[in-house]
């Protein structure tokens, strides 16, 4: 004989309290508990808590052994992870063995080096066991706790009809329900179906997992009892009994309608005087959801159009009338069938039409009609004929605020707003009822609600609030006049269009740059446009040093700074020097006006700056160099390198510090780039000599160290007063050498002199 299989948490309830019962219990629903191994005697499971918990339950007979590695475990031997587990093992039936009742212990985890998850028993009194002299006490509360016992047994012959009935539904919202059932009869015909109360405790009887779950949810069972009733077994009892008559609302319905239809009992009754001969078996149609549109037609017979109400899906059109319901509650029913269909917002439309049939609009009033219709605030879908057809679009408006003073005298410090939409061009109040913008192009723009709403909820969040009552029809908003500049800079930034106090306000919008090139620097011109007109980039630059978030434009109106630009690239832009209306780079800065129009790649440049651009972008490292064959001595690897970078410096224009340590022949260094330009010199006459500046203590050594390493170069020692006060001999050198002091005296006759290099030794 098989023993019937307890569930464990039914004969384990009683150890847990409730607190820890509901949280395991959450734990299990949200799909926290995974089973890694099971058997009739043995599982083993990971529940993600605060951390990743094990979980073992051993089961020998009657007995439960569980461990859990949480720390509250160790404390109580019990925990929302173990009910977890236990809920999970009821659901697979693992842990069953032999059947019949069973009691809870714990036991200790030992891991050693060789071996983990090995648990020995651990002798402990079971949770829920009282002193012998306490057993007539235990027994009462026990005998109190339980359920009560079911008025009459639910016969495995009696089924439950679910019927959903047309006259109650029209009567309110949602659908009206009623739970027959009805009973085989011995020639396995069914009975007359019976509309009585259902029994206590019919839950726990009910063998269908369909059935519990849409009882469990009529009655609000609670959580943890529809969970148990929908897998098979009850946790806890629960002592309602389901209405027989409910009216299902949303969102319930949504999650019950196919439901009921799959059960195969679920029935449509027209008439409450309809006996079940003539009630439909409902099924449930999983397609797209059904469109309610309007449909205008001219009339045949007469001067007049007709306005009925369709549903249409895909190629599929069926009249108003054809359908048996239409609820409100977005749900159409079709000979036997039950869909999902879309009002649109216009039940109205629905409820009107389905007992009109259709509304007659004379031939001299159908533009009244179509634009009265398109100005209604709740607008179904449209087809027209085509005489009368606007081009339908949606269109994702531009909010715009306009601020003025109070009209309050009392109230200087205040400020009204008033909220609008620009759609297309068309200018619309945020409280203006229509659900669609006219255009005079017969073009019909869908307001975006939606939108609408978050501006308006934009407004709320930087402290807006909305004024109400009084003799106007929109008084707008109110804020203080302290909070305008902040108001002004967040809208802007959003794409708001902001007047305010009879000044616009305009956010920026595309960025300009070109590059044009002088004789020895580059022209960065640069503008911000502002709607229709410009801000320069000098007159930017200017407003961001001086703090400003606003620059006042040509127009009189005022443009917000492009902050997330002057973030980037403001300092870069600010290494230029301004002229009028436009910024001067020098040659060397070339990787400054790269860098800062890379973020402008549609930049205008002319062929001098690309070349110098491309050069750039070619430019794949710095190596070493080998001294020129006209220098006389070896260099050592990091001396190569350092001509290496000299070499690079020369190529791209740029100026340099050559900081060796003392001692390291930076010296050496630069003669030996001195002597390979000497070298290009004699193919090229026009370049000038080379200036060294030095302390006076080093023209002797600079002398010496130019003979011994470059002895082709000529050398001009211009220092003391036997020098020539002239220039025109400088020509006739490859490298002059002067002091500090020599160079301020003979600045006069320096200046026009134009050098190939000037090299300051310890400046």
């Amino acid at each position: 004989m098989s023993t019937s299989l307890t569930p464990l948490a039914e004969s384990l309830a009683g150890e847990f309290p409730d607190a820890l019962r509901q949280r395991g219990a959450d734990y299990f629903r949200s799909g926290r508990v995974n089973i890694d191994s099971g058997s009739s005697q043995r599982v083993s499971a990971s529940v993600r808590g605060t951390e990743l918990y094990q979980v073992e339950l051993a089961r020998k007979r009657h007995v439960i052994r569980a461990l859990c590695t949480c720390p509250y475990f160790f404390e109580a031997r019990i925990c929302k992870h173990v009910w977890a587990v236990i809920l999970a093992a009821d659901a697979e039936r693992l842990l069953h063995g032999d059947g019949g009742w069973v009691e809870l212990e714990s036991m200790d985890e030992e891991i050693d080096g060789n071996t983990q998850g090995r648990f020995e028993e651990r002798t402990v009194t079971p949770r829920g066991s009282a002193p012998a002299r306490g057993w007539r006490r235990q027994l009462a509360i026990i005998d109190s706790s339980a359920p009560p016992s079911p008025r009459e047994a639910w016969s495995d012959k009696r089924e439950l009809l679910y019927v959903i009935d047309r006259t109650g539904t029209l009567g309110g919202v949602g659908l009206y329900l009623e739970i027959w059932h009805r009973e085989r009869k011995l020639d396995g015909t069914w009975g007359k179906p019976k509309l009585r109360p259902l029994p206590h405790g019919l839950l726990l009887q009910l063998r269908d997992g369909d059935d519990r779950y849409i009882l469990a949810s009529l009655s609000g069972a609670e959580p943890d009892y529809l969970t148990y009733a929908h897998g098979g077994h009850a946790a806890s009892y629960y002592s309602s009994s389901p209405e027989i008559r409910r009216r299902l609302v949303p969102p319930l319905l949504e999650l019950l309608m196919p439901m009921l239809c799959r059960t195969g009992r679920c029935r449509f009754r027209m008439d409450p005087r309809d006996d079940e001969s003539r009630w439909l078996t409902l099924q449930w149609d999983d397609g797209e959801p059904w469109q309610f549109r309007l449909d205008v037609r001219r009339a045949d017979q007469a001067p007049q159009y007709e306005v009925r109400g369709t549903l249409t899906r895909g190629s599929e059109r069926i009249d108003l009338a054809t359908p048996s319901l239409l609820a409100s509650s977005g749900f159409v029913f079709i000979g036997d069938r039950v869909a999902r269909y879309e009002p649109r917002n216009a039940y109205n439309w629905v409820k009107a039409l389905r007992e009109q049939r259709s509304v007659s609009v004379p031939i001299e009033q159908i533009d009244e009609f179509v634009d009265t219709l398109l100005r209604q605030r709740e607008l179904p879908a449209l087809d027209l004929p085509e005489e009368l057809r606007y081009e339908e679009a949606s269109d994702t408006p531009r909010p715009r605020l306009t601020v003025k003073p109070s009209p309050e005298s009392w109230q200087r410090d205040r400020l009204r707003a008033s909220l609008g939409f620009d759609y297309d061009g068309v200018i619309i109040d945020d409280k203006h009822p229509s659900a669609v913008v006219l255009k005079g192009d017969r073009r019909a723009l869908r307001r975006d609600r939606a939108y609408e709403q978050t501006a308006r909820e934009r407004l709320f969040a930087l402290g807006l609030r909305e004024l109400t009552g009084g003799y106007e029809a929109n008084p707008g908003f109110e804020f203080p006049a302290s909070r305008l500049p902040r108001i002004v800079h967040e809208l802007l930034t959003d794409g708001w269009r902001i007047e305010a106090l009879g000044k616009l306000y305009r956010a920026p919008g595309r960025f300009k740059l070109e590059v044009a090139s002088g004789v020895d620097w580059f022209e960065l011109h640069g503008a911000v446009e502002f709607g229709d007109t410009d801000a320069q980039l000098p007159k930017l630059l200017e407003a961001a040093r001086k703090g400003e978030a606003l620059v006042k434009l040509d127009d009189g109106s005022f443009g917000l700074l492009p902050e997330e630009w002057l973030a980037k690239y403001g300092i870069l832009a600010s290494l230029g020097a301004a002229h009028g209306d436009h910024l001067r780079f020098g040659r060397t800065q070339v990787a400054v006006l790269d860098a800062l129009l890379a973020a402008q790649p549609e930049a205008n440049v002319d062929e001098v700056f690309a070349r110098a651009r491309d050069a750039l972008a070619q430019f794949d490292g710095i190596r070493s160099a080998d001294p020129p064959a006209g220098f006389q001595g070896e260099l050592r690897p990091y001396q190569r390198e350092g001509l290496g970078w000299l070499h690079f410096l020369r190529e791209f224009g740029f100026g340099g510090c050559l900081a060796d340590d003392m001692g390291l022949g930076k010296t050496v260094q630069v003669l030996a780039l001195l002597e390979a330009r000497r070298a290009a010199r004699e193919q090229n006459p026009r370049m000038g000599p080379s200036l060294v500046v030095v302390p006076k203590s080093l023209v002797f050594n600079w002398k010496q160290e130019a003979a011994r390493f470059a002895p082709r170069l000529r050398v001009l020692d211009h220092t003391g007063h036997q020098r020539r006060k002239s220039t025109e001999h400088f020509d006739e050198y490859d490298l002059l050498i002067t002091t500090y002091g020599t160079l301020r005296k003979d600045a006069a006759s320096f200046k026009d002199m134009r050098f190939d290099y000037v090299i300051l030794d310890e400046a």
